[in-house]
């Protein structure tokens, strides 16, 4: 019965690690409901926190076919001259420099989006990480994930982009935007960005079984 207990216990305990060892970074104004947009330049180049800069965007409130996914206001991505439409925000993850450095923290970034024209527009989701002292134009990594939208003004879509960190990363640019080609002139639409960093499933699993063989060993010494 004590192992069957043990096991059990140390099963939960594994699980519940899994389910909820996540870091959540709040990203200012992650809804586009209070701030102005800075300049997409300015903010790089000048490394600001805790505001988007942004490229051929704006903010807006519903439309008469697109109804914001969360809040009163969205950003409205415009196309441009460049390949993709371009709004980004700088956050500091200094905070988990001890998961970072171990080789074992995932980044996972996400938004929602729409676009009310044809099928086909497509989003894009992005990362760019940063040791302590690199600035723009020195990152360490970029994945950029693109996704085609169903073009249902009714629908707001998914599009996530995950980055195993660099051993030193000290901060993030997270990215919003579309295909400049695929608006066909149209603007799209984006909505609530979310970053969060969580261990790789290696990381857990360890952890768990660690966890699993003190629980024996307490186990055993008290027989």
């Amino acid at each position: 019965m004590k192992t069957n207990l043990i096991t059990r216990t140390a099963t939960l305990t594994l699980l519940a690690i899994g389910g909820s060892l996540a870091f959540g970074f709040p990203i200012a104004d992650d809804s586009f409901e209070n701030l102005p947009l800075d300049g997409y330049a300015n903010v790089l180049n000048n490394w600001i926190q805790g505001t988007w800069g942004s490229e051929y965007s704006s903010i807006t409130g519903s439309t008469s076919s697109v109804l914001t996914a969360h809040g009163t206001k969205m950003l409205s991505a415009n196309a441009g001259t460049d390949v993709w439409t371009q709004t980004v925000q700088l956050l500091d993850v200094s905070a988990l420099a001890g998961l970072i450095d171990s080789g074992g923290a995932v980044a996972n970034f996400r938004a929602l989006y729409n676009y009310d024209a044809t099928a086909g527009a497509q989003s894009l989701a992005g990362l760019w990480s940063f040791g302590q002292n690199d600035r723009w134009g020195s990152h360490t990594n970029v994945l950029f994930n693109t996704a085609a939208l169903d073009g249902l003004a009714g629908t707001w879509e998914h599009n996530v982009v995950s980055m195993t960190l660099p051993v030193g990363t000290r901060w993030l640019i997270t990215e919003v935007g579309f295909v400049n080609a695929s608006l066909n002139g149209q603007p799209g639409y984006v909505d609530a960005g979310n970053l969060e960093v969580v261990p790789e499933p290696s990381i857990l699993v360890a952890t768990g079984l660690g966890l699993a063989a003190l629980l024996r060993r307490r186990a055993t010494a008290r027989k």
